[in-house]
């Protein structure tokens, strides 16, 4: 667990992922460019290849974030293919706490994702929670 620029635990886990983790499920509520515990279907509308969506998610009280992270989004596009950036960054008493990330890269966020999305149809059979 890191706080600010400390480190102020670290933990190990005897499976992966770990026992304790339980999912969380958040949805995209684009009305208020937030995180919710309730789905609000809703677009987000973004001008590519440069605009982007910021949506966030308030913890009310002290929890571990730890486990793998899924983010599922539906795409319709006016063009050929398109690339999909997605990061999770942790904010604390309004500062951005930074990590170690890989390769020796200081001051990182917690997590990113890219895909090149792809015209193609879903199959459901290869979906996971994880």
């Amino acid at each position: 667990m890191q706080t600010r620029k400390d480190v102020a635990a670290v933990y190990t886990a005897d499976q992966w992922p770990p026992k304790q983790a339980s999912p969380l499920v958040l949805h995209l509520d684009a009305s208020g460019n937030a995180l919710s515990a309730t789905s609000r279907p809703g677009p987000a509308q973004q001008d590519a290849p440069h605009g982007k969506a910021q949506f966030r998610w308030r913890f009310e009280h002290q929890a571990d974030v730890d486990g793998p992270m899924r983010l599922r989004v539906a795409v319709s596009m006016d063009r050929d293919d398109l690339t999909l950036f997605a990061g999770v960054r942790k904010f604390s008493r309004g500062e951005e706490v930074v990590f170690e990330g890989s390769y020796g890269f200081t001051e990182d966020i917690v997590t990113r994702g890219w895909l090149r999305a792809a015209q193609r149809a879903v199959d459901p059979t290869k979906e996971t929670e994880w």
